[in-house]
């Protein structure tokens, strides 16, 4: 234990539901004691135990939990203790999201006693960037889902997401999904291709097109240089002219 946790004013929080009390005994009185030892011995501050009974740990949609939540974001205390981090919650996913937005962001501190984390020690705050690490590459491995799939509509002509500039939905499909070249618009995309490649900038081709009257997808009069270099730099498989 280390003795920096002298001046941390912890919460501790409890769980249990019926089935997990009759099989593994391990009641609300004795998560209280072993909270109430852990952070004695700890030298931290047990300013108070809040309960969820008979509540579920597959969701953190539970009175209890949130109000802990609110004490912690609102800085009325440094940080939570619990029996096992099970106790928090029994999902994965829902633990890296509370390392992240409470445990590492607002810098708030995470006990348990079964596991022995205490994260105002080095290890404990290893195990916070391991887990965030975990996090990081999750969101990662989503974002490049996501990609692929928006890759794979664009390379069958579907829409994704917004209509782009330079389509528009084929009419003759029944799912409404696919899109076919607007010829005038594919035209403007020539055009500006065309300036892109002499040397022109994005804010220059912007106001060449504004000074042309052409007007945007969503029929403004003027453009700005954010839009031509989405269009000019779309990813590989989009079908423009030229």
């Amino acid at each position: 234990m280390s003795i920096t946790n002298r001046n941390l004013r912890i919460v501790g929080y409890i769980r249990v539901s019926t089935v997990e009390q009759a099989r593994h005994g391990e009641s609300l009185a004795t998560q209280r004691q072993r909270i109430k030892r852990y952070l004695e011995l700890a030298d931290a501050e047990l300013v108070d135990v809040i309960t969820d009974d008979g509540k579920s740990g597959k969701s953190l949609d539970r009175e209890g939990f949130q109000e802990v939540l609110r004490r912690l974001r609102n800085d009325e205390v440094d940080g939570i203790c619990v029996s096992r981090l099970d106790r928090m919650t029994r999902r994965v996913r829902d633990l890296i999201m509370l390392v992240e937005d409470v445990f590492v962001r607002r810098g708030k501190h995470l006990m348990s006693v079964a596991e022995q984390i205490d994260t105002n020690t080095p290890m404990g705050r290893a195990v916070l960037t391991i887990l965030s690490a975990i996090a990081q590459l999750e969101r990662e491995q989503i974002a490049e889902r996501v990609h692929e799939v928006l890759q794979e509509k664009i390379r069958r002509g579907e829409r994704a997401g917004s209509i782009p500039y330079g389509f528009v939905l084929d009419p003759s499909d029944p799912t409404g999904k696919m899109l076919m070249r607007h010829p005038g618009e594919q035209e403007i995309i020539g055009v500006a291709k065309g300036l892109r490649g002499d040397g022109w900038s994005y804010h220059r081709i912007a106001e060449e097109l504004t000074s042309r009257g052409v007007q945007t997808k969503k029929g403004n009069d003027k453009w700005i240089h954010t839009s031509v270099r989405r269009i000019l730099t779309r990813p590989a498989g989009w079908r423009d002219a030229g």
